[in-house]
């Protein structure tokens, strides 16, 4: 007991990871829609809240560009840790946890990053930046609305 959680990973296998226009259907009519989009709800986010979901189209397509022709890899989809844990080591026990398991398994690691010093830190850890994009939400003013994504993949040792 008294234990709480350091940090964690979403990792999605590449035979999970050809959704298509069906699957977006049945996920639809199996959990509803996303709260932005149902009426009483989506006055609780900012106007633009899907214009944002959108954006993120490019990076799918972007990762299927890079991942053609490899049969079987991984994506590291999200990983972080508390940042009162920050320092003590446990985003690199996640990360070493994924690079082993990769290389156990004679696949790449595929993942995006949105910060110039994680790109840093994965190239550490055996990534390469495959591609850098920039990407702004349509009608979006602020003055953070446009962000680099850098796009990075590490092949098995």
């Amino acid at each position: 007991g008294g234990e709480e959680l350091a940090g964690c990973m979403t990792i999605i296998p590449s035979s999970c990871s050809a959704d298509s226009m069906i699957d977006h259907i049945i996920a639809a009519f199996s959990f509803g829609m996303p709260p932005i989009y149902k009426k009483g709800e989506k006055e609780k986010y900012c106007p633009i809240a899907s214009k944002r979901m959108e954006i993120m189209v490019p990076l799918t397509k972007a990762r299927k560009k890079h991942m053609k022709g490899t049969a079987r890899w991984l994506y590291l989809q999200s990983i972080g840790v508390l940042r009162s844990k920050h320092g003590e080591g446990y985003g690199s026990k996640l990360l070493r946890t994924i690079t082993d398991t990769a290389d156990a398994l004679s696949v790449p690691v595929y993942l995006e990053t949105e910060s110039e010093s994680n790109e840093s830190m994965y190239h550490h850890f055996g990534f390469r930046t495959v591609e850098k994009v920039s990407m702004k939400v349509p009608g979006d003013d602020r003055s953070d609305a446009t962000f680099s994504m850098w796009l990075m993949l590490r092949d098995p040792k």
